[in-house]
């Protein structure tokens, strides 16, 4: 039997946001259905029995094979739509881009390509609306957006 009471839940998930000594953007474009051609930063849903700096860290390990260890919080964003709703909990990494390596395989492949763009060039891209939302923190310096999709 299905719980009506969980259908209403808004699912929560992380997104981090990646900094290099350059000020560039560690971006990938989406390759899935939801958000296909669009640049983004890694993220996805938190699992049972995770932290947000847990969830932060495995997210961007799967998603770009990167073993990251500097994470911080960031801010909230809440994407509100008609038919679904995301509340993600932003983090931001600051890195030596020279000092990354790969450590893993890429696990789920969500993106096909993992770019650093400079600051000056996100407002140009198409990025996807979670991206969107993060670096609308980032750049308004909130700690809180909220968003209609």
């Amino acid at each position: 039997m299905e719980n009506k009471l969980f259908r209403k839940i808004v699912p929560a998930g992380v997104g981090v946001l990646i900094r290099n000594e350059k000020n560039e953007f560690l971006l990938g474009k989406r390759t899935v259905d939801n958000g296909m051609g669009f640049w983004s930063t890694p993220g996805g849903f938190i699992e049972p029995n995770e932290t947000l700096e847990e969830a932060g860290l495995r997210e961007v390990l799967e998603e770009t094979g990167y073993k990251i260890d500097n994470i911080n919080f960031l801010g909230i964003t809440v994407l509100v739509g008609k038919e679904e709703s995301f509340f993600d909990a932003c983090l931001i990494a600051k890195v030596n881009s020279n000092d990354l390596k790969k450590v893993c395989k890429i696990k789920d492949i969500e993106c096909d390509e993992w770019l650093w763009i400079p600051k000056k060039e996100i407002k140009n891209i198409k990025l996807w609306k979670p991206a969107e939302a993060i670096f609308k923190l980032y750049f308004d310096k909130k700690i809180y957006y909220e968003m209609k999709i």
